[in-house]
């Protein structure tokens, strides 16, 4: 098994290297005041060999999405079994874990980034709402996974512009669901970039894994990472991708 989980700073990590990695938060130093209750996630225990219990803010669906929804499932067996045949399996003659990085671009509450980060993946996570932003940062503290993971509170686009964004709610649907009438008015500008903006497109940083999850907007973080794909820096990449039920249409995507 592997033992993750030391918040302490590591002088050699590659997250602490902001001239490296653009626009991340530092790890939060105390837990924000949210509405949601801290949560133990099983539901993902047995299906990788080192698989271990994550606790998470319960935002109202998003656990129960992960844990019981078939297609949910498969992503994180897929998921699991390349952190145990990749990225385990990539230690140095000195027994040491290459530094390899995981990218949950959309990660709404970091399920997925929180599992990358247990394995000891360095893990960066892409959200714009502010308040799952303040969730992603609670989840890094009370896993004790601040070596490991990150927060970007900022978007992934093919070219830079702004989006506005409620301050309000975590919504695991946005951009697709419509903000409600109340939190209409309380909207916030928050920046996209290239994915070149935050990361250098050599192979200085080898991504084991890319998790695209951004509701209809894929094609466009997609297309933010072709010259990462095209340099083998991308390693595996897990991509939802809903062309029906008005997701390509609501976005402006065309096939």
């Amino acid at each position: 098994r592997v033992d993750i989980g030391n918040n302490s700073m590591n002088n050699n990590n590659i997250l602490d290297n902001d001239e490296l990695i653009k626009d991340m938060l530092p790890v939060a130093k105390y837990m924000w005041t949210l509405p949601y209750p801290v949560k133990e996630v099983n539901c993902h225990l047995g299906l990788g060999e080192n698989t271990k219990p994550i606790l998470m803010h319960d935002t109202g669906m998003v656990i129960r999405w992960v844990c019981n929804n078939g297609g949910e499932k498969e992503v994180t067996e897929v998921m699991l079994h390349v952190f145990n045949e990749y990225y385990l399996a990539s230690k140095d003659e000195d027994g040491h874990f290459q530094q390899k990085l995981m990218l949950d671009v959309g990660s709404n509450v970091g399920y997925y980034g929180l599992l990358a980060a247990s394995y000891g993946l360095k893990t960066i996570a892409f959200d714009l709402q502010p308040e799952c932003i303040a969730v992603l940062q609670n989840n890094v503290l009370v896993n004790n996974l601040g070596e490991n993971m990150r927060v970007i509170p900022k978007g992934v686009s093919e070219e830079a512009a702004s989006i506005s964004v409620p301050d309000e709610g975590c919504d695991g649907s946005f951009p697709f669901r419509e903000p409600t009438s109340e939190r209409a008015s309380k909207q916030v500008s928050v920046e996209l970039h290239p994915l070149q903006h935050y990361l250098p497109d050599d192979k200085s940083l080898e991504i084991q894994m890319m998790k695209v999850d951004t509701e209809g907007n894929e094609k466009r973080v997609l297309a933010s990472a072709l010259p990462f794909f095209a340099s083998g820096k991308i390693k595996n990449a897990i991509v939802e991708v809903t062309p029906g039920h008005g997701f390509w249409s609501k976005a402006g995507i065309t096939p």
